[in-house]
């Protein structure tokens, strides 16, 4: 084979090799945040879903085991944040939303997020259209779409709430 052949599938391969590292790397962000090893001491596991339909609400409520790693796995978290004060309106602002789209039974009858339960001790991490980036002047709504995680402290329970209108 000729040296130009060579230098070719070494540019390719070398594309290539890019390619799957960008994909891994990204592939962090695909992972939903309640895997087993996103956080540890996973116990139970519960996800409801809305009817079928073009829009999309999703409750997850996730039960952990109390233990110094997750306290520090969410300390440390890159994306979890303290709650604060100023916070706590905010994440309010989402609860409040996703409780005006509960219409479904089962979602409705399972979910117990007390809002008068949000205190500086918990976590919470917001992925809106802000976090997506979408640049369409029609998706500027930051309840149209978003995940709210919420990790109560006290039950050592996290809350997924997800909005895809």
């Amino acid at each position: 084979m000729s040296k130009q052949l060579w230098l070719f599938f070494g540019v390719i391969t070398g594309l290539v090799m890019l390619i799957l590292l960008a994909f891994g790397a990204c592939n962090r962000y695909l992972k939903e945040i309640t895997t087993d090893d996103y956080l540890p001491g996973l116990i139970e596991k519960k996800s409801y879903y809305s009817e079928p339909g073009r829009d999309s609400v999703e409750c997850g409520i996730y039960i952990y085991e109390d233990s110094k790693e997750l306290r520090e796995a969410l300390e440390y978290h890159e994306d979890f944040m303290p709650v604060t004060s100023h916070a706590t309106e905010y994440i309010v602002s989402f609860i409040c939303d996703f409780e005006s789209w509960i219409e479904d039974e089962e979602i409705y009858s399972e979910y117990n997020l007390d809002k008068s339960f949000i205190d500086s001790e918990d976590y919470f991490y917001i992925k809106n259209v802000e976090t997506y980036g979408v640049d369409d002047p029609d998706w500027k709504d930051e309840y149209r779409t978003y995940d709210v995680y919420y990790f109560d402290i006290q039950s050592m329970t996290l809350y997924r709430l997800h909005i895809d209108i």
